[in-house]
């Protein structure tokens, strides 16, 4: 299985991570709870092997967010968001092996997740208006050297409201 400590520590790829981001164990909570909430995690919700029920995305979370919270005991003291991961990371580690698959499914989710960067690691929060350009659509971003795919009218090379801080058209604006 790969290494959990990784994929909760590789959130912010999606993001601009700034290195004096802290937060408390309440508003690391908070981030994981709207992502899911939203359906920040586009992954099976119920996990069954063999015909076993096994640990789901949810359960993961929330186990995580649990092991958080009861490591950090004082929900105002403000930390940077990778000694939570670590925790987070930690409960990931010690689950049992039946519970493997439903562990990569959450590591997918998180390094691909540029709301989850988002909400823990620039602050930012929920966005809530949808973009008239791009109506609520993740529109991702064209690759170095190619040419924007959204249209001739797009505002995207001169900044559409709906453009994160790394670089994607969410199709919400902030």
């Amino acid at each position: 299985m790969a290494d959990p400590s990784r994929s909760i520590n590789a959130v912010a790829v999606g993001g601009e991570r700034s290195p004096d981001r802290t937060l408390t164990p309440a508003e690391y909570v908070a981030a994981f709870t709207t992502w899911r909430a939203v359906g920040g995690a586009n992954t099976p919700r119920r996990v069954v092997v063999d015909g076993t029920l096994r640990a789901t995305i949810d359960d993961l979370v929330a186990g995580g967010c649990a092991a958080v919270l009861a490591a950090f005991p004082d929900v105002l003291v403000h930390h940077t968001p990778d000694l939570y991961c670590s925790v987070f990371a930690a409960f990931l580690g010690e689950r049992p092996e039946e519970d493997a698959e439903a562990i990569r499914a959450l590591d997918l989710a998180i390094r691909k997740s540029c709301l989850l960067s988002r909400l823990i690691y620039v602050g930012e929060p929920l966005r809530t208006r949808k973009c008239p350009r791009h109506e609520g659509r993740w529109s991702g971003i064209p690759w170095p050297g190619e040419k924007c795919t959204h249209g001739p009218d797009c505002r995207c090379a001169s900044g559409c409201e709906c453009i994160a801080p790394c670089g994607c058209a969410t199709g919400w604006l902030p």
